[in-house]
């Protein structure tokens, strides 16, 4: 009695058991399976056809063959895969902003205008709110800080107490000045700072500074807010004066 062979799709079948290539696995073939030759029938819903050795082998050669075709194309779309991951990786800057705001202090401390000015947008904005007007411009916030710099001298450093480092597009800081290792008075403060990738690199674009005020009214602050909502209230087209 001659041995056949059931071919489904690219799956191959032979005696009571079959190797099915899409996972190289051999599992067993339903006993209700009955082999005839050259019949065509159903079981478990899908249609078998039996082949003789000769055609099961070429089947199988056939089958093997495009099974290592797709091997090859799938391992040419992992390589694109790779290669693309490697692309954004070298697109998408390692430092936050965080890491991006220390530099820029520790360039203060060093009195490095030139390191600054690589941390900061050519568009990027400062508002330090002990002046009237923001810095609007790289030149305009380099100019500033080459002033600050000049102002207090070699000795007055910054020092930070505490960063936040989720996001790595902002940041905020707060930090104080010291003068050979003592506390400067008066010299508190609280910073915000967001950031964008810029051609590749992360740059400030802008930056609020709130700084620790040399008189403390106290009280008396509360009392001016009131004073000010009230009149507010009374003629509200003031408001459109600030």
């Amino acid at each position: 009695m001659a041995s056949f062979s059931c071919v489904i799709g690219p799956v191959a079948h032979t005696s009571n058991f079959c190797l099915d290539f899409r996972s190289s696995r051999r599992v067993s073939i339903s006993s209700n399976v009955a082999l005839q030759r050259n019949r065509t029938f159903f079981s478990g819903g899908r249609i078998l056809k039996l082949q003789p050795p000769h055609q099961s082998r070429r089947s199988l050669k056939m089958a093997t063959s495009q099974i290592e075709q797709n091997v090859d194309k799938r391992g040419e779309q992992d390589s694109e895969g790779v290669r693309a991951a490697a692309s954004t990786s070298l697109v998408q800057p390692e430092k936050g902003a965080a890491e991006i705001v220390q530099e820029f202090y520790a360039a203060i401390n060093r009195r490095e205008i030139d390191t600054i000015g690589e941390l900061f947008a050519e568009d990027s904005v400062y508002e330090d709110l002990v002046f009237p007007k923001p810095f609007s411009g790289r030149q305009a916030i380099l100019e500033f800080f080459q002033k600050f710099m000049d102002s207090v001298g070699p000795e007055l450093e910054f020092r930070i107490d505490d960063i936040s480092s989720g996001d790595p597009s902002a940041t905020g800081v707060v930090w104080h000045l010291e003068w050979r290792g003592k506390q400067f008075p008066f010299s508190k403060g609280c910073s915000f700072y967001r950031c964008d990738i810029i051609e590749g690199q992360r740059q400030i674009i802008y930056g609020r500074d709130a700084v620790e005020p040399a008189t403390k009214p106290g009280d008396f602050t509360l009392i001016a807010i009131k004073g000010v909502a009230a009149l507010l209230r009374q003629f509200p087209s003031l408001a459109d004066r600030f």
